[in-house]
């Protein structure tokens, strides 16, 4: 999961198939330590947190942060992508869709990044909401 102080923003959803691995990538990326493999045709799920769910409005932002030799599809909300990360190093995307795919009651609003053809390694897929903009001086 995801845990912010005491408080856990999102979790893994089970059975994905994929294992834990460590370290891997290069070791001057220090992502490599809390990494999940992904074989191809598996699929990571991420359930947001019902609470925090209910606080999205307007839009969020969505962090992947990835590698391997095939191609992340991803699926957040009303958004869908492809994502190539580095076969051999780590890679971010980053993106902003509606949060109202991601928000509200429905415990099946997830965000997925499938593994396609080749295998995959994340560590890291966040939601977060936008800072907030300063207000503009006249």
């Amino acid at each position: 999961g995801v845990c912010l102080g005491r408080t856990w923003l999102a979790e893994r959803v089970d059975g994905d198939g994929s294992t834990g691995v460590g370290p891997v990538g290069p070791p001057e990326q220090r992502y490599g330590a809390f990494a999940r493999r992904y074989a191809a045709g598996a699929a990571a799920r991420v359930r947001l947190d019902a609470e925090f769910r209910r606080t999205l409005r307007g839009d969020v932002i969505v962090r992947i942060i990835a590698m391997g030799r095939g191609t992340a599809e991803i699926r957040a909300g009303a958004t869908r992508l492809n994502f190539q990360p580095a076969p051999t190093d780590w890679s971010t995307v980053e993106f902003r869709t509606a949060a109202a795919g991601l928000a509200g009651s429905d415990p099946a609003a997830t965000v997925d990044v499938s593994a396609r053809g080749g295998e995959l390694f994340l560590h890291l897929i966040e939601v977060r909401r936008p800072e907030p903009t300063a207000a503009r001086k006249p």
